[in-house]
């Protein structure tokens, strides 16, 4: 009977391991893509990009910079003020995704730098929150 056990237990580790193999092969085609906060569904904060390395990373230039909304709205409304941006821009399809400082949400074409599309839910419209003002962790997908 334990050895039975012992069979039954290996077996089910065994299926279990191959199905994250094939989990992690299906996703193998969208490399380059940061899907997630951690970059992938088991959080390693890591892409295996081989374009980059210590004898070009030097070579590394600025191609585009983003002008985010919010950057004309505080002009335009001096009670209006961000303090912290903590999100982690997503890039899926060659579209970057993030929110903003002040709530908004935007696709950004990766290789142009363009605004695609701005969503405003209007959160600011009632003023930056009391406590640390508008703090939020992003968008997900």
């Amino acid at each position: 009977m334990i050895r039975l056990y012992h069979l039954l237990v290996i077996h089910i580790i065994s299926i279990s391991g191959l199905a994250c193999l094939i989990a992690r092969a299906a996703d193998a085609d969208k490399v380059g893509e940061w899907r997630g906060y951690g970059s992938d569904k088991w959080s390693t904060k890591y892409l295996p990009l081989g374009q980059i390395n210590k004898d070009n990373v030097k070579e590394l230039r600025v191609v585009w910079r983003w002008n985010s909304p919010d950057n004309e709205l505080v002009q335009s409304n001096p009670d209006l003020w961000t303090m912290v941006y903590g999100a982690t821009p997503l890039m899926l399809g060659g579209v970057i995704y993030t929110s903003t400082s002040l709530n908004q949400v935007a696709a950004i074409h990766a290789i142009t730098g363009e605004t695609i599309w701005v969503y405003d839910p209007n959160t600011y419209k009632d003023g930056t929150p009391a406590n640390t003002g508008f703090v939020h962790r992003g968008v997900a997908y």
